[in-house]
């Protein structure tokens, strides 16, 4: 439901925008290059599916929504068309669930449980980079950018080890997730679509309001293991993979300022000495 009140909500920017453009860019095409420079501030939605069973998704449940801050560069070459890059730094603050507290609680009724780290994880600032075109519709105070490209999202996933020995006998295991890492990894770096737009409000030449929404979602499926490795002879007793195509599904909304960089030269008037 949230992505269709996004594109819903991109589709009417859009549609009033376009009966609402002046003449302003058609008749001053020595203007129309412009460099803008966007900070903005607000929330990044988790929109991953998490299916019961999967640990990879619990695994990197970072909640529903977490603060996010975002840069951004746009250059328009043309009066229609330019291009971006944007960098999102997602900041959540801890992990949804505890998954080394629910590992020990099913194998405690069998076994001693003991937490090779010793701290609770927490996640790290999950940056996103993308990059690619944006369109440009405009009149003498709004504007609105709908844009399109592709790039890099990094998740953070929690490292979970733990040391399983029988009660009433011997037998000692290991049980561990990573992604084929020796000692596992805390991030993942995934690739991404991306769409979004932001809609300006010119309070002067040199400044304006951002509302600004943007969408991602990976590419292909993620996969990642767990083992279960006999300690006695380091062989593996069992081994279990876990996939999702959602992990960097994610919906930003947020709102911030910008300046623009005007690159055209206005024509000069010309003064006629007689």
């Amino acid at each position: 439901m949230k992505r269709v009140y996004f594109f819903l909500l991109m589709l009417g920017a859009f549609t009033m925008l376009q009966a609402q453009e002046s003449t302003f860019l058609r008749e001053r095409s020595k203007d129309n290059k412009l460099i803008q420079l966007d900070v903005d501030m607000g929330a990044n939605f988790d929109l991953a599916h998490r299916s019961n069973g999967n640990m990879l998704t619990a695994l990197t449940d970072r909640g529903t929504a977490y603060p996010a801050l975002s840069f951004r560069v746009q250059h328009f070459f043309s009066q229609k068309w330019g291009w971006y890059a944007s960098v999102r730094l997602g900041i959540p603050k801890k992990y949804k669930r505890d998954c080394y507290e629910e590992l020990a609680s099913a194998s405690e009724a069998d076994y001693y449980v003991s937490n090779l780290l010793g701290d609770k994880p927490t996640p790290n600032v999950n940056p996103c980079m993308d990059g690619g075109v944006v369109y440009r519709i405009e009149n003498s105070r709004w504007a609105f950018y709908p844009r399109l490209g592709m790039g890099i999202s990094n998740v953070g996933i929690q490292d979970v080890y733990a040391e399983l020995k029988k009660k009433g006998g011997n037998e000692l295991y290991r049980i561990e997730y990573n992604n084929g890492d020796e000692y596992g990894a805390e991030s993942m770096d995934l690739f991404v679509i991306s769409a979004g737009f932001t809609i300006n409000y010119k309070l002067c030449r040199y400044c304006y309001l951002v509302l600004n929404a943007n969408y991602t979602q990976s590419i292909g499926k993620v996969s990642y293991q767990q083992y279960v490795r006999n300690l006695y002879d380091s062989q593996d007793v069992e081994q279990t993979t876990y996939k999702s195509s959602t992990l960097a599904r994610n919906l930003n909304a947020s709102i911030g300022v910008g300046i623009p960089i005007y690159l055209g030269k206005s024509a000069k008037k010309r003064i006629i000495h007689r």
